[in-house]
């Protein structure tokens, strides 16, 4: 709200001037301006206009600003002196966090397969810019089985990187490391992903080994991968080669050659080759 004293000998006429704002930063220079907002009121000598000028400030705006009130008429437009304004730095509301996930509980009892309760969890809390983290386990018990976790995940996501730790389908590739336990780092760098895996092959950490992944995007449809992965104290390692390509929208053919090396001795891996359809279907050879 701004108040303006009509400091001249004639008045004012209804309808016949407008009021606006122009923005100044701190030297001075010209910004931006406001609407020129039409006022319908007789403003006689010495007597005091009150108007509203509405001015949304981008949120880039922080420190000192000045400003002028105008008034502009048909043939003339008169401006006041400076005034100072402090503008404090934008401070986005975090997003309020929200949590979803779900749980299972079965229960199946058979002639042909002894009594087996299974549970399964999940749950994810989404976090503002794009990151979750997300937490899933499950496990069974049966007669003969004292209940257990047959699996424990915890992961957060973010738009460059993804940090787990627990057991993992899927540790870096088929034939290299499948399912392992550990903590996995992944980092996004444009079309590169990198992943760098600490952990082990069994439900103990006995024989731990490290792993190393590297795959890029090269184009739109094919994606090229190398994975290697090394025994701490050992001189047991396996290395392998991957590629990807879309043949089209429903099709997909992938293939994995790897090679291993223990304790001096190295020999080739079998190879693999999957053809996909919409990811529904697959032959394997």
């Amino acid at each position: 709200m701004n108040r303006i004293t009509n400091a001249r000998t004639e008045s004012w006429m209804s309808g016949e001037y407008s009021v606006f704002v122009k923005i100044y930063d701190a030297n001075k220079n010209y910004l931006t301006e406001t609407d020129k907002i039409r006022q319908f009121k007789d403003t006689d000598p010495g007597e005091v206009l009150t108007a509203n000028i509405d001015f949304d400030i981008p949120v880039e705006y922080s420190g000192t600003y000045h400003y002028l009130v105008g008034i502009e008429f048909e043939k003339e437009v008169l401006l006041s002196h400076y005034f100072i304004l402090k503008i404090l730095p934008f401070a986005p509301v975090p997003e309020v966090k929200r949590w979803t996930g779900s749980v299972q509980v079965g229960y199946q009892d058979a002639q042909a397969v002894e009594p087996t309760t299974s549970m399964n969890l999940r749950v994810v809390n989404l976090l503002p810019q794009g990151r979750y983290l997300k937490l899933s386990t499950s496990g069974r018990s049966s007669p003969i089985a004292d209940p257990e976790l047959s699996n424990f995940l915890v992961s957060y996501h973010s738009k460059k990187v993804d940090i787990s730790a627990g057991e993992f389908t899927t540790g870096l590739s088929q034939l290299t490391l499948s399912r392992s336990r550990g903590i996995k780092v992944e980092s996004r760098l444009g079309r590169i992903n990198l992943v760098g895996l600490v952990g082990s092959s069994q439900k103990t950490f006995e024989g731990d080994l490290y792993g190393l992944r590297g795959s890029s995007n090269v184009t739109n449809k094919f994606e090229l991968a190398a994975n290697y992965v090394q025994g701490k104290e050992s001189q047991n390692s396996v290395a392998s080669l991957q590629g990807e390509l879309a043949i089209s929208p429903q099709i997909t053919l992938s293939g994995e050659y790897g090679w291993s090396s223990y304790e001096g001795v190295t020999f080739s891996l079998c190879n693999t080759m999957t053809l996909s359809f919409c990811g529904d279907s697959a032959f394997n050879s």
